[in-house]
């Protein structure tokens, strides 16, 4: 028996580093190469992550509810096991660091490749948490509305700093989309607005000038 209680409490905590990690990973994860992958490519896990990016409210809250189930009952499966006090000491320290912090640290390193391919899984837990997760978005959804706090959908959510600009333009130089002559263009036009003028432009006492009867033979002695 308490074998058994054991197993499901090490099950639980698989379960949590995955919600846990893939929460990350799906906030951090390289959208643009997503929705790539989803059109050019015709992958099908890449297609269906890609409308969860459109109306992430769902998504975000099956993974925290997921979380929060097996959190629940691996730690009352633990309880039966060792008695509460052990199992707070165990526990905690374990959902802490196996559940929590190393999940989250391994898919910051690759959100992009783990989210994909860790999709078949998801899409399992979201169709069983189907009945829990729908009314919970629901409910929040409509009470942000409430709230006026609408969130936005698409690019939008996405493309909310220069870094976000910064780091789009250079995924699409990496992957040839954009041409180096471009790359650097767009990185210029980022630039401008914090550069002061003194800096790209000449004072006027230093500007080089011939009046409009200057010949060719004087304009190339004075360039």
């Amino acid at each position: 028996m308490i074998a058994y209680l054991l197993l499901i409490f090490l099950v639980c905590l698989i379960m949590s580093a995955f919600f846990s990690g893939y929460e990350t990973g799906f906030v951090t994860a390289n959208v643009f190469r997503i929705r790539h992958n989803a059109e050019k490519k015709q992958e099908n896990s890449a297609a269906r992550l890609t409308k969860h990016y459109d109306n992430p409210n769902r998504l975000i809250t099956m993974l925290l509810i997921g979380n929060n189930l097996v959190l629940v009952i691996g730690t009352s499966a633990l309880t039966r096991a060792v008695g509460p006090v052990l199992a707070s000491l165990i526990a905690t320290p374990l959902f802490l660091l196996f559940g929590e912090i190393m999940p989250k640290s391994i898919f910051r390193f690759f959100p992009t490749r783990l989210v994909l391919s860790l999709y078949p899984l998801l899409r399992f837990f979201e169709i069983a948490l189907a009945p829990i997760t729908i009314p919970v978005a629901w409910i929040s959804q409509h009470f942000l509305n409430l709230l006026n706090r609408k969130e936005g959908n698409g690019l939008g959510m996405l493309l909310t700093s220069l870094d976000d600009i910064r780091y789009l333009v250079d995924e699409s130089h990496d992957q040839g989309t954009l041409d180096p002559e471009e790359h650097e263009m767009i990185h210029s036009v980022i630039d401008l607005q914090t550069q002061c003028a003194k800096e790209i432009m000449v004072p006027r006492i230093q500007i080089l000038a011939l009046p409009e009867t200057a010949t060719r033979h004087e304009l190339t002695e004075m360039f």
